[in-house]
């Protein structure tokens, strides 16, 4: 899928195989596909090669394999519905946005967490926080070059005057993944009020 994904962004793009609102339903369809292998990934037990998938969680430009496999597994799953679950802030801080703003702001920050959030986040943990640097450096690797292929799809888009494809496809794929992810986890109600 990913192959097949890669082989449409770019010399599907240049040539457009396909119109522009199939293109949308298509990233669309791969992304979350691929970013659903990374979900199962992230579970797994870790040793560097049987949870190669990690990195496939963000494709669809929300999830963040960096960050997830020690937060989502340990910090979220375990705890969740309870006031440690960290996933809670995520999506209860958007509610203190006027909701004219929401949408935009939300729809920015990830952006800009795509392009810049991530990488600063891979050269603190590389840097400064992992003692096995072998194993950290494997995962770390494959993580870049999700972020790398997400950055070079955008430039690329520009570059051949589909920037407005590639910005729709990405609100799509941003937002229906969102409301995927809030639709699925209770973060209003029932919290665990003694955690």
């Amino acid at each position: 899928m990913l192959v097949v994904h890669i082989l449409m962004a770019f010399p599907g793009v240049y040539y457009h195989v396909l119109p522009n609102w199939l293109f949308v339903l298509f990233f669309f369809a791969t992304r979350t596909g691929l970013a659903a292998v990374g979900h199962y990934h992230s579970h797994r037990r870790k040793d560097g090669l049987t949870d190669w998938g990690d990195c496939l969680f963000d494709m669809q430009y929300v999830g963040t394999c960096i960050i997830a496999f020690d937060g989502h597994g340990m910090i979220h799953h375990t705890q969740t519905n309870s006031l440690a679950d960290v996933k809670r802030t995520v999506f209860t801080a958007l509610l203190a946005i006027p909701r004219i703003w929401r949408v935009p702001a939300e729809t920015i920050r990830r952006f800009g967490h795509v392009v810049t959030g991530v990488f600063i986040r891979w050269a603190s943990l590389l840097l400064i926080e992992n003692e096995n640097l072998s194993r950290a450096f494997l995962i770390q690797f494959r993580t870049m070059l999700i972020r790398i292929l997400l950055i070079a799809e955008c430039v690329f888009a520009w570059y051949t005057d589909n920037f407005g494809l590639w910005c729709v496809q990405y609100f799509v794929t941003l937002w229906y993944n969102l409301f995927l992810i809030v639709s699925s986890h209770d973060f209003e109600e029932g919290y665990d009020t003694k955690a």
